[in-house]
């Protein structure tokens, strides 16, 4: 079983030495209760980029990841996914980059913005579009995968030391589940009640240490487990058992 992870640098484990990510621990969890059940090997494949905004991942993704044939996406998302692609299009657009792309065209047209101008008046233009820009990135993002007919997951972690807005939050999971994702996981609060120096890989960095990554691992994990089409690809002759 492939699962595909696509995200940012805290899916690309930034700042954690390798195999201390959430991501290569979710798999040993996985692949390990799998073969414990007799069920198959699971390989987490990791196509999250540092610094790419919503968009870019899932642009990135289509190039590399489809050809590997993942069998599950996890899409991993925070609360700075709303305008990361507003702010990129704005120094892209001035070279010409982004006008041709089905996930950015319609949004650009809503905001009336045109070939020609500069840094200053595309970010004029798309103050008020970044919503909007995101949403066009999510319905890509699930149109594609349900045409494959490959389900995918939303799933919300936190940053360290970065307050969770509520509002914001649920306006997050509300577009998550009117774009077409298999599933919405909220995992936002997978730090609370942790002090945030203890977490992070340094007092400044909002990026989790290896105790947030396993702290990450065991949420998402259990988030996974609970769903029916992650159970039913794990399926083994032990399959009913609890994955916990």
């Amino acid at each position: 079983v492939r699962i595909a992870l696509v995200g940012d640098s805290i899916g690309a484990g930034w700042g954690v030495d390798d195999g201390r990510g959430f991501e290569p621990a979710l798999e040993r969890a996985l692949d390990g209760r799998s073969r414990a059940d007799g069920g198959p090997a699971v390989e987490v494949l990791n196509f999250a980029v540092p610094g790419y905004a919503p968009g870019q991942r899932w642009d990135h993704f289509t190039r590399v990841g489809w050809d590997l044939s993942p069998d599950l996406l996890i899409y991993e998302a925070t609360l700075a996914d709303p305008g990361w692609d507003e702010r990129r299009l704005r120094g892209l657009l001035p070279q010409g980059i982004g006008w041709d792309s089905p996930l950015y065209r319609d949004a650009l047209a809503r905001a009336h913005a045109r070939p020609g101008g500069d840094f200053a008046s595309y970010k004029r233009a798309l103050s008020r579009s970044r919503w909007d820009i995101l949403a066009g990135v999510y319905r890509a993002i699930g149109d594609g995968c349900r045409a494959r007919g490959v389900p995918i997951v939303w799933v919300l972690i936190p940053r360290v030391g970065k307050a969770t807005d509520p509002v914001d939050r649920d306006r997050l999971m509300a577009l998550a589940r009117r774009s077409g994702f298999s599933a919405v996981a909220n995992l936002s609060d997978a730090f609370e009640g942790r002090e945030p120096t203890s977490l992070a890989i340094d007092p400044a960095d909002y990026h989790p240490n290896a105790e947030g990554h396993a702290l990450l691992a065991r949420r998402l994990d259990a988030a996974l487990t609970a769903r029916p089409e992650v159970r039913r690809l794990l399926a083994g002759p032990n399959a009913g058992a609890d994955p916990r």
